[in-house]
């Protein structure tokens, strides 16, 4: 119960009401300016170009065949931006929502926690933190 009072204060603190007086308890997420992110998305992208075009070098000094590296290079070229180096605002995608479907009956099952080596550890904790740094989570420490 003390879960529904939190976000019953949350949602009553919100600035954001729409007509139907409902209130939005989550959290604001701070979007830079389209030219910001615009230029943050351009400096990204070289980037990984520049990490792209190393990598081909490198496979070609490895003795990638000149066909074979012609090949990768044409499907680098046409799937380069499904790379990342860092998170950041990106343009939007185009998926369709997950949809979740309970068949009739169904029991819950609570699972056990997982063991993770030490460096899948951080890696995670990594990963998280740039999650933060970018501003697309933070931490709630309301939960019970």
């Amino acid at each position: 119960m003390a879960s529904v009072s939190s976000l019953t204060q949350v949602a009553a603190s919100s600035d954001e009401s729409g007509d139907d007086d409902m209130h939005c308890a989550t959290p604001n997420i701070k979007v830079p300016s389209a030219e910001d992110a615009e230029g943050e998305r351009n400096r990204r992208r070289a980037v990984v170009e520049a990490v792209i075009q190393a990598k081909l070098r490198a496979s070609e000094g490895e003795g990638l065949t000149a066909d074979l590296l012609e090949k990768l290079r044409l499907l680098l070229a046409n799937h380069g931006d499904v790379f990342r180096l860092e998170i950041g605002h990106d343009e939007t995608t185009k998926v369709e929502p997950l949809r979740v479907r309970i068949k009739p009956g169904a029991v819950p099952v609570n699972c056990g926690l997982r063991r993770y080596p030490p460096a899948h550890v951080e890696l995670l904790n990594t990963h998280v933190r740039e999650l933060e740094t970018a501003g697309l989570i933070k931490d709630y420490f309301g939960s019970e």
